[in-house]
């Protein structure tokens, strides 16, 4: 029994070891997905939002054994649309005919992630995109519910692409 423990943690020291430092940037915002924003949804909204990506990813990243740290490679992440589920603050504010108790509709978010060495080279990029699409599948309570789907979902493919990449962070062929 202690050989299978022995033989176990030689294994998972192993994949630890061949980990590469990662840092997660500052979150990158489109020009378009920003004008929304700041027009429509309110600039708190994506603080807020930028907040659970991040946390989201560098969860999902540890989750697979990276080193989150300042000096290696680089994740940028960038929001290219969100919409959401619920009247936001700032909608209920505009449109007085909202109720967010009532109101409801089809939200999701779309992102763009990039994989950098530390020389700035490409490693990997790939774009995600989740809306919702049947109304009677939008059950949140929440101002952000598909929105937050879309992040539990990206940052998932984020570390999936993570862990397919190690070769190439580590310096290796990209792949």
């Amino acid at each position: 029994m202690r050989a299978m423990w022995m033989a176990a943690l030689a294994v998972w020291s192993l994949g630890a070891a061949q980990a590469a430092p990662i840092d997660v940037a500052p979150l990158k915002v489109s020009l378009e997905a920003q004008a929304k924003f700041d027009e429509d949804y309110g600039a708190q909204e994506l603080r807020y939002l930028e907040r659970t990506l991040r946390t989201q990813i560098e969860r999902e990243l540890k989750s697979r054994g990276a080193d989150l740290a300042k000096d290696g490679y680089v994740l940028e992440v960038e929001l290219l649309g969100a919409k959401p589920s619920r009247p936001t603050f700032q909608q209920l504010g505009a449109r007085t005919y909202l109720d967010f108790a009532r109101s409801r509709s089809l939200g999701g978010a779309e992102f763009q992630a990039r994989f950098l060495r530390p020389d700035g080279s490409m490693v990997r990029e790939f774009t995600y995109k989740w809306y919702e699409t049947d109304l009677r599948f939008s059950f949140g309570q929440s101002t952000w519910y598909d929105a937050q789907r879309a992040i539990d979902f990206f940052s998932r493919k984020v570390g999936q692409a993570y862990t397919a990449s190690i070769d190439g962070l580590n310096g290796s062929q990209a792949s």
